[in-house]
C-alpha cells in the first residue's frame, strides 16, 4: 500500500516541479517579449510631413541640444528675418518662418508689411544688413531661454542708418527637417532695449 502512495507523492512532486518550471519559463518569456516590444516602440520611426517633404524621425528624440546648435539656429533666424533687399525679402521671410512659431513669426512679418518694407526697398533702392553681436542661451532648464543682440543697418544710396535689435526668446526642441536643420523652434520672441557701444559698421 505504501508503494503506490510513494509513487503518487513522487508524481505529485514531479508535477509541481514541472508546473513551477513552466510558470517560471512563461514569466521569463513574457518579460523578454515585453522588453523587446518597449524597445521596438522607442525606436519606432515616425514621419514628419512639412511643406519641404516627408522626413523620418525618432518618436522619442534622445538628442541633446548643444550651445553651438542653439546659437546657429538663432543666428540663421536673425540673418533671414532682418537682412534682405527687394529680391530676397520674400524668400528670406518664408525661410525664417520655419524657425519661429507661427504667432511670433507672423507678427514680425506683418509689421514689415505695415511699414511697407518691401515697397521701400524698390522705391528707394535700399537694403538691410545685419551683424549679430551676441547670443546668450541657457540650456540648463526647459524651455531653453536666451537673448540676442544685433545691429541692423539700413542702406539708402550712400547713407547708412543703424537700428539696434535686442530680443529675448525661448527655444523648444522639434523634429529636424530640411527647412529646420537644427530641430529647434523659437517662441516668446520679444524685443528689448539694446544700446550698442560700437556703432561702426563692420
Amino acid at each position: 500500500m505504501k508503494e503506490p502512495v510513494h509513487h503518487v507523492n513522487r508524481s505529485f512532486r514531479l508535477l509541481k516541479a514541472l508546473t513551477f518550471t513552466s510558470l517560471l519559463g512563461s514569466f521569463i518569456v513574457s518579460g523578454l517579449m515585453g522588453y523587446l516590444l518597449v524597445r521596438q516602440d522607442k525606436e519606432a520611426k515616425v514621419y514628419v510631413i512639412s511643406e519641404s517633404g516627408t522626413f523620418p524621425a525618432l518618436e522619442q528624440d534622445p538628442r541633446k541640444v548643444s550651445p553651438h546648435e542653439a546659437r546657429q539656429h538663432i543666428k540663421t533666424f536673425m540673418q533671414l528675418m532682418f537682412a534682405h533687399d527687394a529680391g530676397t525679402f520674400q524668400p528670406h521671410m518664408e525661410a525664417a518662418l520655419h524657425l519661429i512659431d507661427d504667432h511670433n513669426g507672423r507678427r514680425i512679418y506683418q509689421d514689415f508689411l505695415r511699414g511697407e518694407v518691401p515697397e521701400n526697398y524698390v522705391r528707394y533702392r535700399s537694403y538691410t544688413t545685419l551683424t549679430v553681436d551676441s547670443i546668450q542661451v541657457d540650456l540648463s532648464n526647459r524651455p531653453f531661454r536666451g537673448q540676442v543682440f544685433a545691429r541692423q543697418w539700413v542702406h539708402v544710396d550712400e547713407q547708412q542708418e543703424l537700428l539696434p535689435i535686442g530680443a529675448r526668446f525661448s527655444l523648444e526642441k522639434v523634429y529636424r527637417t530640411a527647412a529646420n536643420p537644427f530641430g529647434l523652434m523659437i517662441r516668446d520672441f520679444d524685443f528689448i532695449l539694446y544700446e550698442p557701444q560700437n556703432t561702426e559698421q563692420p
